[in-house]
């Protein structure tokens, strides 16, 4: 993916004056003013994958919930939705995705099924995928969504299409691809935290 020009389309952060930033062995840390020192603390940093960068919310106590996204492509675009995050809880998509998942004929993914996760992770969804493209497949076979991300219009073709008993195929965000051993722990610690 193309990096975003610089100048006029280039993401601007505009600290609100609420909120005091502060770097702290390589990460951004949002705090509001108003708050105690042990209050709610919103983390920006570099992601896994190179020229990324990661937003999370380590200060709560579910560990499935605390990235908001490890898809930005800049810090600013990053620190926008940090901020957005910590003063109205508006979760935001990078805006290099512009859907998590969208039906495609030629997608190299199936999607099988979806598992709630709820109570382990209320606001997410655990999408089961399966490789179908060419060439070998990748570790991968689950895809973690935020419920919001379900109701952008390419992904409720998905949910429509699935609700319908079609397994359909898909194209993702393919850094956006959870591991097998991964996808298999949290699939099965939801099922628990379901009995």
């Amino acid at each position: 993916m193309a990096a975003p020009k610089k100048g006029a389309g280039a993401p601007k952060f505009a600290l609100d004056p609420t909120v005091t930033l502060t770097e702290s062995d390589g990460k951004s840390l949002l705090k509001r003013r108003d708050q105690q020192s042990d209050a709610r603390e919103i983390t920006v940093q570099p992601a896994p994958k190179a020229g990324l960068w990661a937003v999370g919310d380590y200060t709560q106590p579910n560990g499935f919930d605390v990235t908001l996204s490890s898809g930005f492509t800049s810090r600013e675009e990053a620190l926008n939705a940090a901020q957005a995050w910590l003063l109205k809880g508006k979760e935001s998509t990078p805006k290099g995705e512009p859907a998590p998942i969208w039906l495609d004929e030629s997608g190299n993914w199936q999607l099988l099924g979806g598992v709630a996760l709820w109570p382990l992770a209320p606001n997410h969804t655990l999408l089961e995928l399966r490789w179908v493209g060419d060439g070998p497949a990748p570790d991968g076979c689950g895809l973690l969504l935020r419920l919001n991300e379900l109701d952008l219009p390419l992904a409720r073709k998905v949910k429509r299409a699935y609700e319908a008993g079609v397994q359909p195929r898909v194209s993702i965000v393919e850094r956006r691809v959870m591991g097998s051993a991964m996808f298999f722990q949290v699939k099965s610690s939801a099922l628990t935290a379901q009995l």
